[in-house]
Protein backbone atom coordinates (compact mmCIF):
# COMPACT_ATOMS: atom_id res chain seq x y z
CA UNK A 1 0.00 0.00 0.00
CA UNK A 2 1.39 3.38 -1.06
CA UNK A 3 0.38 6.62 0.66
CA UNK A 4 -0.35 9.03 -2.22
CA UNK A 5 -1.92 6.34 -4.40
CA UNK A 6 -4.25 5.43 -1.53
CA UNK A 7 -5.18 9.06 -0.90
CA UNK A 8 -6.04 9.36 -4.58
CA UNK A 9 -8.43 6.40 -4.37
CA UNK A 10 -9.95 7.66 -1.11
CA UNK A 11 -10.53 10.91 -2.99
CA UNK A 12 -12.46 9.00 -5.66
CA UNK A 13 -14.49 7.05 -3.10
CA UNK A 14 -15.49 10.08 -1.03
CA UNK A 15 -16.35 12.05 -4.18
CA UNK A 16 -19.29 9.72 -4.86
CA UNK A 17 -21.31 11.43 -2.10
CA UNK A 18 -23.76 14.15 -3.10
CA UNK A 19 -22.12 16.86 -0.98
CA UNK A 20 -18.93 16.45 -2.96
CA UNK A 21 -18.19 16.77 -6.66
CA UNK A 22 -16.62 14.01 -8.72
CA UNK A 23 -13.00 14.85 -9.63
CA UNK A 24 -13.00 18.12 -7.61
CA UNK A 25 -10.44 16.98 -5.05
CA UNK A 26 -8.19 15.47 -7.71
CA UNK A 27 -8.28 18.65 -9.81
CA UNK A 28 -7.50 20.77 -6.76
CA UNK A 29 -4.54 18.47 -6.04
CA UNK A 30 -3.20 18.95 -9.58
CA UNK A 31 -3.68 22.72 -9.40
CA UNK A 32 -1.99 22.95 -5.98
CA UNK A 33 0.95 20.88 -7.24
CA UNK A 34 1.25 23.09 -10.33
CA UNK A 35 1.25 26.26 -8.21
CA UNK A 36 3.83 24.79 -5.83
CA UNK A 37 6.06 23.89 -8.75
CA UNK A 38 5.70 27.35 -10.31
CA UNK A 39 6.58 28.88 -6.93
CA UNK A 40 9.70 26.67 -6.91
CA UNK A 41 8.77 25.02 -3.65
CA UNK A 42 10.73 21.90 -2.78
CA UNK A 43 9.56 18.47 -3.90
CA UNK A 44 8.46 17.53 -0.34
CA UNK A 45 6.40 20.74 -0.23
CA UNK A 46 4.88 19.92 -3.62
CA UNK A 47 3.93 16.53 -2.20
CA UNK A 48 2.38 18.18 0.89
CA UNK A 49 0.08 20.27 -1.29
CA UNK A 50 -0.76 17.42 -3.63
CA UNK A 51 -1.76 15.18 -0.71
CA UNK A 52 -3.78 17.97 0.90
CA UNK A 53 -5.63 18.58 -2.34
CA UNK A 54 -6.58 14.93 -2.68
CA UNK A 55 -8.39 14.75 0.66
CA UNK A 56 -9.35 18.35 1.48
CA UNK A 57 -13.08 17.57 1.13
CA UNK A 58 -13.10 14.01 2.46
CA UNK A 59 -15.17 15.25 5.39
CA UNK A 60 -18.18 15.87 3.16
CA UNK A 61 -20.43 12.85 3.53
CA UNK A 62 -23.64 14.23 5.00
CA UNK A 63 -23.68 17.93 4.26
CA UNK A 64 -25.46 20.20 1.80
CA UNK A 65 -25.28 19.33 -1.89
CA UNK A 66 -22.51 20.19 -4.32
CA UNK A 67 -24.46 23.04 -5.91
CA UNK A 68 -24.79 24.74 -2.54
CA UNK A 69 -21.05 24.34 -1.98
CA UNK A 70 -20.37 25.87 -5.38
CA UNK A 71 -22.73 28.79 -4.77
CA UNK A 72 -21.13 29.74 -1.46
CA UNK A 73 -17.62 29.67 -2.92
CA UNK A 74 -18.63 31.73 -5.94
CA UNK A 75 -20.29 34.28 -3.61
CA UNK A 76 -17.24 34.41 -1.30
CA UNK A 77 -19.24 32.97 1.62
CA UNK A 78 -16.50 30.85 3.11
CA UNK A 79 -17.47 30.63 6.78
CA UNK A 80 -20.25 28.01 6.35
CA UNK A 81 -17.69 25.75 4.67
CA UNK A 82 -15.28 25.52 7.60
CA UNK A 83 -17.09 22.58 9.22
CA UNK A 84 -16.19 20.00 6.59
CA UNK A 85 -12.66 21.44 6.40
CA UNK A 86 -12.27 20.82 10.15
CA UNK A 87 -13.60 17.27 9.74
CA UNK A 88 -11.27 16.62 6.80
CA UNK A 89 -8.33 17.85 8.90
CA UNK A 90 -9.27 15.38 11.62
CA UNK A 91 -9.19 12.58 9.08
CA UNK A 92 -5.75 13.76 7.96
CA UNK A 93 -4.58 13.41 11.57
CA UNK A 94 -6.07 9.92 11.83
CA UNK A 95 -4.08 8.96 8.74
CA UNK A 96 -0.98 10.35 10.47
CA UNK A 97 -0.15 12.59 7.52
CA UNK A 98 2.39 15.40 7.75
CA UNK A 99 1.15 18.24 9.99
CA UNK A 100 1.46 20.61 7.04
CA UNK A 101 -1.05 18.51 5.09
CA UNK A 102 -3.49 18.75 7.98
CA UNK A 103 -2.89 22.49 8.31
CA UNK A 104 -3.56 23.13 4.62
CA UNK A 105 -6.72 21.01 4.70
CA UNK A 106 -8.06 22.74 7.80
CA UNK A 107 -7.47 26.23 6.38
CA UNK A 108 -8.48 25.67 2.76
CA UNK A 109 -11.59 27.85 3.05
CA UNK A 110 -9.83 30.76 4.77
CA UNK A 111 -8.95 33.78 2.64
CA UNK A 112 -5.52 35.43 2.83
CA UNK A 113 -6.34 37.79 5.69
CA UNK A 114 -7.27 34.97 8.06
CA UNK A 115 -4.92 32.29 6.75
CA UNK A 116 -1.45 32.17 8.35
CA UNK A 117 -0.38 29.10 6.37
CA UNK A 118 1.24 29.37 2.94
CA UNK A 119 0.01 25.85 2.19
CA UNK A 120 -3.49 26.81 3.31
CA UNK A 121 -3.44 29.92 1.10
CA UNK A 122 -2.26 27.94 -1.92
CA UNK A 123 -4.97 25.33 -1.35
CA UNK A 124 -7.57 28.09 -0.95
CA UNK A 125 -6.57 29.53 -4.32
CA UNK A 126 -6.46 26.07 -5.91
CA UNK A 127 -9.98 25.35 -4.68
CA UNK A 128 -11.22 28.65 -6.11
CA UNK A 129 -9.57 27.95 -9.48
CA UNK A 130 -11.19 24.51 -9.68
CA UNK A 131 -14.64 25.86 -8.79
CA UNK A 132 -14.30 28.48 -11.53
CA UNK A 133 -13.14 25.84 -14.00
CA UNK A 134 -16.03 23.55 -13.06
CA UNK A 135 -18.54 26.35 -13.63
CA UNK A 136 -17.53 26.71 -17.29
CA UNK A 137 -20.20 25.50 -19.71
CA UNK A 138 -17.38 24.81 -22.17
CA UNK A 139 -14.11 23.59 -20.65
CA UNK A 140 -12.15 25.15 -23.51
CA UNK A 141 -13.29 28.63 -22.46
CA UNK A 142 -10.62 28.65 -19.73
CA UNK A 143 -9.14 31.98 -20.90
CA UNK A 144 -11.75 33.85 -18.83
CA UNK A 145 -10.85 32.27 -15.48
CA UNK A 146 -7.83 34.42 -14.60
CA UNK A 147 -9.67 37.66 -15.31
CA UNK A 148 -12.66 36.44 -13.30
CA UNK A 149 -10.54 35.54 -10.27
CA UNK A 150 -8.52 38.75 -10.62
CA UNK A 151 -11.66 40.54 -9.41
CA UNK A 152 -11.25 38.58 -6.15
CA UNK A 153 -7.49 39.03 -5.91
CA UNK A 154 -7.74 40.57 -2.43
CA UNK A 155 -8.64 37.12 -1.07
CA UNK A 156 -5.55 35.41 -2.47
CA UNK A 157 -1.87 35.19 -1.60
CA UNK A 158 -0.06 37.60 -3.96
CA UNK A 159 2.82 35.28 -4.88
CA UNK A 160 0.50 32.31 -5.40
CA UNK A 161 -1.81 34.38 -7.58
CA UNK A 162 1.15 35.59 -9.63
CA UNK A 163 2.16 31.95 -10.10
CA UNK A 164 -1.40 31.21 -11.22
CA UNK A 165 -1.15 33.98 -13.83
CA UNK A 166 1.93 32.29 -15.27
CA UNK A 167 0.53 28.76 -15.43
CA UNK A 168 -2.89 29.97 -16.65
CA UNK A 169 -1.20 31.20 -19.84
CA UNK A 170 -0.03 27.67 -20.65
CA UNK A 171 -2.76 25.70 -22.40
CA UNK A 172 -1.33 22.36 -21.29
CA UNK A 173 -2.21 23.25 -17.68
CA UNK A 174 -5.90 23.49 -18.54
CA UNK A 175 -5.81 20.42 -20.79
CA UNK A 176 -4.34 18.43 -17.89
CA UNK A 177 -7.48 19.12 -15.82
CA UNK A 178 -9.95 17.71 -18.36
CA UNK A 179 -12.04 14.71 -17.36
CA UNK A 180 -10.43 12.45 -19.94
CA UNK A 181 -6.81 13.38 -19.08
CA UNK A 182 -6.95 13.90 -15.31
CA UNK A 183 -6.10 10.33 -14.28
CA UNK A 184 -3.07 10.38 -16.62
CA UNK A 185 -2.00 13.72 -15.12
CA UNK A 186 -2.25 12.32 -11.59
CA UNK A 187 -0.25 9.21 -12.49
CA UNK A 188 2.51 11.40 -13.89
CA UNK A 189 2.58 13.59 -10.78
CA UNK A 190 2.79 10.58 -8.47
CA UNK A 191 5.65 9.21 -10.58
CA UNK A 192 7.40 12.57 -10.39
CA UNK A 193 6.95 12.98 -6.63
CA UNK A 194 7.58 9.36 -5.72
CA UNK A 195 5.37 7.45 -3.31
CA UNK A 196 6.16 5.99 0.10
CA UNK A 197 5.04 2.68 1.59
CA UNK A 198 2.29 3.05 4.17
CA UNK A 199 2.89 2.02 7.76
CA UNK A 200 0.52 -0.10 9.87
CA UNK A 201 -1.18 2.95 11.40
CA UNK A 202 -2.02 4.40 8.00
CA UNK A 203 -3.28 1.04 6.69
CA UNK A 204 -5.53 0.52 9.71
CA UNK A 205 -6.95 4.02 9.40
CA UNK A 206 -7.70 3.46 5.71
CA UNK A 207 -9.59 0.24 6.50
CA UNK A 208 -11.77 1.94 9.09
CA UNK A 209 -12.30 4.98 6.88
CA UNK A 210 -13.53 2.76 4.07
CA UNK A 211 -15.85 0.99 6.53
CA UNK A 212 -17.33 4.27 7.73
CA UNK A 213 -17.70 5.70 4.24
CA UNK A 214 -19.46 2.57 2.93
CA UNK A 215 -21.70 2.44 6.03
CA UNK A 216 -22.64 6.08 5.43
CA UNK A 217 -24.26 5.25 2.11
CA UNK A 218 -27.57 4.72 3.93
CA UNK A 219 -28.90 5.08 7.46
CA UNK A 220 -29.85 1.39 7.22
CA UNK A 221 -26.18 0.47 6.83
CA UNK A 222 -25.03 2.27 9.98
CA UNK A 223 -22.61 0.03 11.86
CA UNK A 224 -22.88 -2.75 9.28
CA UNK A 225 -19.15 -3.17 8.63
CA UNK A 226 -18.42 -3.35 12.36
CA UNK A 227 -21.10 -6.03 12.78
CA UNK A 228 -19.67 -7.93 9.82
CA UNK A 229 -16.17 -7.72 11.30
CA UNK A 230 -17.32 -9.05 14.67
CA UNK A 231 -19.21 -11.95 13.11
CA UNK A 232 -16.30 -12.86 10.84
CA UNK A 233 -13.93 -12.81 13.81
CA UNK A 234 -16.25 -15.09 15.79
CA UNK A 235 -16.34 -17.56 12.89
CA UNK A 236 -12.60 -17.33 12.20
CA UNK A 237 -11.87 -18.22 15.83
CA UNK A 238 -13.13 -21.73 15.10
CA UNK A 239 -11.30 -22.15 11.80
CA UNK A 240 -7.69 -21.82 10.71
CA UNK A 241 -7.89 -18.30 9.27
CA UNK A 242 -5.65 -15.30 9.92
CA UNK A 243 -7.65 -13.20 12.40
CA UNK A 244 -6.31 -9.78 11.44
CA UNK A 245 -6.79 -10.42 7.73
CA UNK A 246 -10.37 -11.64 8.14
CA UNK A 247 -11.30 -8.65 10.31
CA UNK A 248 -9.82 -6.24 7.76
CA UNK A 249 -11.56 -8.00 4.86
CA UNK A 250 -14.89 -7.83 6.69
CA UNK A 251 -14.47 -4.12 7.41
CA UNK A 252 -13.79 -3.20 3.79
CA UNK A 253 -15.93 -5.83 2.00
CA UNK A 254 -18.51 -3.23 1.03
CA UNK A 255 -16.18 -0.51 -0.26
CA UNK A 256 -18.06 -0.78 -3.56
CA UNK A 257 -21.28 0.40 -1.89
CA UNK A 258 -20.25 3.93 -2.78
CA UNK A 259 -20.99 3.17 -6.43
CA UNK A 260 -24.60 2.18 -5.69
CA UNK A 261 -27.14 5.05 -5.61
CA UNK A 262 -28.63 5.59 -2.16
CA UNK A 263 -32.14 5.45 -3.58
CA UNK A 264 -31.53 1.81 -4.56
CA UNK A 265 -30.08 0.88 -1.18
CA UNK A 266 -33.13 2.47 0.47
CA UNK A 267 -35.64 1.17 -2.06
CA UNK A 268 -38.86 -0.32 -0.65
CA UNK A 269 -40.10 -1.71 -3.96
CA UNK A 270 -39.13 -4.93 -5.75
CA UNK A 271 -36.07 -4.15 -7.82
CA UNK A 272 -36.07 -4.49 -11.59
CA UNK A 273 -33.38 -6.61 -13.27
CA UNK A 274 -31.28 -3.58 -14.16
CA UNK A 275 -31.52 -2.25 -10.59
CA UNK A 276 -30.47 -5.63 -9.20
CA UNK A 277 -27.45 -5.59 -11.50
CA UNK A 278 -26.45 -2.17 -10.15
CA UNK A 279 -26.67 -3.54 -6.60
CA UNK A 280 -24.58 -6.56 -7.62
CA UNK A 281 -21.86 -4.29 -9.01
CA UNK A 282 -20.74 -3.30 -5.50
CA UNK A 283 -18.64 -6.47 -5.15
CA UNK A 284 -16.92 -5.81 -8.47
CA UNK A 285 -16.08 -2.23 -7.42
CA UNK A 286 -14.87 -3.52 -4.05
CA UNK A 287 -12.44 -5.75 -5.94
CA UNK A 288 -11.21 -2.84 -8.05
CA UNK A 289 -10.80 -0.38 -5.17
CA UNK A 290 -8.98 -2.81 -2.91
CA UNK A 291 -6.63 -4.03 -5.64
CA UNK A 292 -5.77 -0.47 -6.62
CA UNK A 293 -5.07 0.48 -3.01
CA UNK A 294 -2.81 -2.53 -2.63
CA UNK A 295 -4.39 -4.58 0.12
CA UNK A 296 -3.08 -8.09 0.76
CA UNK A 297 -4.27 -10.60 -1.88
CA UNK A 298 -6.12 -12.74 0.68
CA UNK A 299 -7.96 -9.69 1.97
CA UNK A 300 -8.94 -8.59 -1.55
CA UNK A 301 -10.15 -12.06 -2.46
CA UNK A 302 -12.15 -12.67 0.70
CA UNK A 303 -13.77 -9.22 0.56
CA UNK A 304 -14.59 -9.49 -3.14
CA UNK A 305 -16.11 -12.98 -2.98
CA UNK A 306 -18.65 -12.37 -0.21
CA UNK A 307 -21.59 -12.85 -2.62
CA UNK A 308 -20.18 -15.94 -4.32
CA UNK A 309 -21.42 -19.37 -3.22
CA UNK A 310 -20.26 -22.99 -3.33
CA UNK A 311 -22.78 -23.89 -6.05
CA UNK A 312 -21.26 -21.31 -8.41
CA UNK A 313 -24.49 -19.31 -8.73
CA UNK A 314 -23.36 -16.26 -6.78
CA UNK A 315 -22.01 -12.97 -8.18
CA UNK A 316 -20.15 -11.31 -9.76
CA UNK A 317 -17.48 -13.90 -10.67
CA UNK A 318 -19.64 -17.07 -10.61
CA UNK A 319 -16.97 -19.14 -8.89
CA UNK A 320 -17.57 -22.16 -6.66
CA UNK A 321 -14.07 -23.09 -5.50
CA UNK A 322 -12.88 -20.58 -2.92
CA UNK A 323 -11.09 -20.78 0.41
CA UNK A 324 -12.25 -20.69 4.02
CA UNK A 325 -11.75 -16.95 4.49
CA UNK A 326 -14.13 -16.17 1.63
CA UNK A 327 -16.63 -18.74 2.91
CA UNK A 328 -16.59 -17.08 6.33
CA UNK A 329 -17.19 -13.64 4.79
CA UNK A 330 -20.05 -15.08 2.74
CA UNK A 331 -21.89 -16.15 5.91
CA UNK A 332 -20.93 -13.17 8.08
CA UNK A 333 -22.22 -10.67 5.49
CA UNK A 334 -25.53 -12.54 5.23
CA UNK A 335 -26.04 -12.73 8.99
CA UNK A 336 -24.92 -9.11 9.55
CA UNK A 337 -27.52 -7.93 7.03
CA UNK A 338 -30.25 -10.06 8.63
CA UNK A 339 -29.46 -8.56 12.04
CA UNK A 340 -30.22 -5.06 10.76
CA UNK A 341 -33.36 -3.33 9.52
CA UNK A 342 -33.62 -2.58 5.83
CA UNK A 343 -36.01 -0.24 4.03
CA UNK A 344 -38.16 -3.15 2.86
CA UNK A 345 -38.10 -5.30 6.03
CA UNK A 346 -37.39 -5.44 9.76
CA UNK A 347 -34.38 -7.24 11.23
CA UNK A 348 -34.64 -10.98 11.90
CA UNK A 349 -34.53 -12.73 15.27
CA UNK A 350 -32.12 -15.58 16.10
CA UNK A 351 -34.56 -18.40 15.25
CA UNK A 352 -35.40 -16.91 11.86
CA UNK A 353 -31.73 -16.43 11.01
CA UNK A 354 -30.94 -20.03 11.96
CA UNK A 355 -33.72 -21.24 9.64
CA UNK A 356 -32.33 -19.15 6.78
CA UNK A 357 -28.83 -20.54 7.39
CA UNK A 358 -30.25 -24.08 7.31
CA UNK A 359 -32.04 -23.39 4.01
CA UNK A 360 -28.86 -21.97 2.51
CA UNK A 361 -26.97 -25.07 3.69
CA UNK A 362 -29.57 -27.45 2.22
CA UNK A 363 -29.42 -25.58 -1.09
CA UNK A 364 -25.61 -25.84 -1.13
CA UNK A 365 -25.16 -22.08 -1.05
CA UNK A 366 -22.93 -21.90 2.05
CA UNK A 367 -20.28 -24.16 3.55
CA UNK A 368 -21.91 -26.69 5.88
CA UNK A 369 -19.29 -26.73 8.63
CA UNK A 370 -19.09 -22.93 8.85
CA UNK A 371 -22.87 -22.65 8.73
CA UNK A 372 -23.28 -25.16 11.55
CA UNK A 373 -20.92 -23.19 13.75
CA UNK A 374 -22.60 -19.90 12.81
CA UNK A 375 -25.88 -21.20 14.24
CA UNK A 376 -24.26 -21.60 17.66
CA UNK A 377 -23.11 -17.98 17.94
CA UNK A 378 -24.86 -15.68 20.40
CA UNK A 379 -25.81 -12.88 18.03
CA UNK A 380 -26.76 -10.52 20.85
CA UNK A 381 -23.23 -10.72 22.19
CA UNK A 382 -21.88 -9.95 18.72
CA UNK A 383 -24.14 -6.91 18.45
CA UNK A 384 -22.91 -5.66 21.83
CA UNK A 385 -19.21 -5.84 20.92
CA UNK A 386 -17.78 -2.34 20.68
CA UNK A 387 -14.82 -1.13 18.65
CA UNK A 388 -13.21 2.05 19.96
CA UNK A 389 -11.43 2.72 16.68
CA UNK A 390 -14.65 2.46 14.65
CA UNK A 391 -16.39 4.77 17.14
CA UNK A 392 -13.48 7.23 16.97
CA UNK A 393 -13.65 7.41 13.18
CA UNK A 394 -17.41 7.88 13.36
CA UNK A 395 -16.98 10.72 15.84
CA UNK A 396 -14.57 12.53 13.51
CA UNK A 397 -17.33 12.88 10.91
CA UNK A 398 -20.07 13.80 13.37
CA UNK A 399 -18.63 17.07 14.60
CA UNK A 400 -15.68 19.35 13.88
CA UNK A 401 -15.36 20.21 17.56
Amino acid sequence: MKIINTLNILSEISSTFSGNNMLHQQRVAVIAFSLAKELKLSKPEQSILFQAGLIHDIGILHEFDAEENLRMIMENKFWPLHQHAAVSAKISRVLNLDNRVTEAVELHHYAKKHNPSLYGRILFLSDSIEVSYRSLSNKYAFNVIFDFLKQKAKFFDEKAFSAFKNISEKEHFWFSLADDTLSFTIENIIDELGDEDADARFSKAVSYLIAHISDSRSSYLHGYSLLNKNLAAALAYKFDVDMEKIKTAALIAHAGNVMVPTELVDSMHTLEVMEKNIIKSHTYYTNIFLKRIGFDNDIVRWASYHHENISGTGYPFKISNFDTGAKILQISTIVAALLQDRAYRKKYDKNSIVKIIEELTDNKIVDKSIACYAKTINFNNIIDVKDEYYSAIESKFSSPA
